[in-house]
Order: C-alpha cells, then sequence, then structure tokens
C-alpha cells in the first residue's frame, strides 16, 4: 500500500466554499482530463479562501487517482500535492478553460506496478527510449557477429518484458536476426542521478531469466535514462513486482 506524502491528508471533495465547489473543483477535473488519459477514483482537495480565489490564487491542492495512463504510459497510483498556484479565475468564472499563469512545484508520489511498466512498454516513445539507450553497445555482446552481419538483417534490441526485483529490474530483450530471434536477459540495479536521470549500477547480463547473477556489463554503467530538466526525484524504491518513486514534477502553464 502506497503511504501518502508527509504532512498529506487523504483528498475528499472540497467543501466549505461555493466557488470551490460549483466553480473552481469542476475546472480543475476538466483541466486534469485534458492532460491524462484516464484516471480512476480521482480525488480532489484544495486549501483556498474565496477572496484568494477572487484573485486568482490557490494556496495548495492535493489529489489522488488510481489506474492513470499518460499519453499511453500506465503510471498507476498517483498522490500529488502543488502549492503556490495561480490561474486566470475570471476566466475560468466565465466558462473558459482553467490555465495556469506560472509555474507550480508538485510533490509527487507514485507507485507502479510490475503490470504497468510492462504496458507501458506497448507505447512507442518509452520502448524506442530503452531500445536507443541500449542498442548500440549491446548488440556486440548479444551477437559477436554484429560486425560481419548483414545489418539489413539485424534489428535493434526490443526489450519484451521487465521484472522487478528486491532493488533491481531484469529486462527481457529480444533481437531479431534475419528469421531469428534470440533473448537475452540484462539485470540492474536503478540509481538516481541529479535527480532527473536514471542510471543503471552493477549491470549483469544473465544466462536465463531465474538467474541471481551473471556477468558483468560495466558499459552500461556510463547511460543514464533523462527524465528531463522539470523531474527532480528524490527517491527511489524497488520491490519485487512495484517501484515507487518520489519527488518534484514542475508543471508549466
Amino acid at each position: 500500500m502506497v503511504e501518502p506524502l508527509q504532512g498529506y491528508k487523504n483528498p475528499s471533495e472540497s467543501s466549505g466554499s461555493r466557488l470551490i465547489q460549483s466553480v473552481l473543483t469542476p475546472a480543475i477535473r476538466f483541466w486534469l482530463g485534458t492532460q491524462v488519459d484516464h484516471a480512476d477514483d480521482l480525488a480532489i482537495e484544495i486549501q483556498s479562501r474565496d477572496r484568494q480565489i477572487l484573485k486568482g490564487y490557490i494556496p495548495s491542492i492535493q489529489l489522488a487517482a488510481d489506474r492513470i495512463c499518460y499519453q499511453g504510459l500506465s503510471l498507476g497510483r498517483l498522490v500529488v500535492s502543488a502549492t503556490d498556484i495561480r490561474v486566470n479565475w475570471w476566466g475560468i468564472a466565465r466558462g473558459q478553460p482553467l490555465q495556469l499563469l506560472a509555474p507550480i512545484p508538485v510533490e509527487a508520489l507514485m507507485c507502479l506496478s510490475e503490470a504497468d511498466l510492462n504496458r507501458s512498454l506497448q507505447v512507442e516513445m518509452f520502448a524506442q527510449a530503452l531500445t536507443d539507450l541500449m542498442a548500440h553497445d549491446l548488440l556486440s555482446i548479444f551477437n559477436p557477429n554484429v560486425e560481419t552481419t548483414d545489418s539489413s538483417t539485424l534489428s535493434n534490441p526490443s526489450i519484451d518484458r521487465i521484472e522487478l526485483r528486491t532493488d533491481a529490474i531484469v529486462m527481457a530483450i529480444a533481437l531479431t536476426d534475419g528469421d531469428r530471434t534470440t533473448h537475452h536477459y540484462v539485470l540492474s540495479k536503478l540509481v538516481l542521478k541529479d535527480g532527473h536521470r536514471l542510471g543503471f549500477h552493477q549491470p549483469q547480463l544473465l544466462d536465463h531469466t531465474n538467474a541471481v547473477e551473471g556477468r558483468s556489463l560495466p558499459q552500461l554503467e556510463e547511460f543514464s535514462i533523462d527524465l528531463g530538466e522539470t523531474v527532480e526525484l528524490t527517491s527511489l524504491d524497488i520491490t519485487p513486482g512495484q517501484l515507487l518513486c518520489q519527488g518534484t514534477i514542475w508543471v508549466q502553464p
């Protein structure tokens, strides 16, 4: 079960303010609907006074949702808390969509299951990012004859499946050479670099999917996955079947 952010209260529909109930909460729900493809059990709590809202200022918004889908990526359970939010209040009051008037820091706690990650592998940008990351160096490791192989028949590796173990992931990688497909397994820990990059630590090539250790792949430690300058992760925990991360995301207007 996901623990909430420190100081976070389980959100419920905001009450006590007519402006929040009748105008602001529906506007936020509509705005969220334009940002994500799907979200279940969305709950919102808004901390603001009417006179602050009339100035377009919201001190705090907290929300939680399950089974979020963002641009085809399955994100699982998400709990967020945003502060010092400035919006186009008078536009909202006239029926216009909510707009952010300044970047806001959003504290986020996200839980992804193994199933979430594997569903996301079907998304082109996710699969391509992993393939591009590893293709160049792993081709020669997986296929010692890569330099003499007809490049027109040799495809880049694709990630077929990800398994989450204690403090580590196992990636099942398929490599196709003409009509022949071989499968390889890479075990690695994940580490945070500069808050916005994920790096491999102690990566190994396994002989089979159930192996607990294999041949070292030190060259993979040179690579990292850049999550973008607007992301600053503070923690990343991997347990069997689950990945839990926490940090700050700067949401731009």
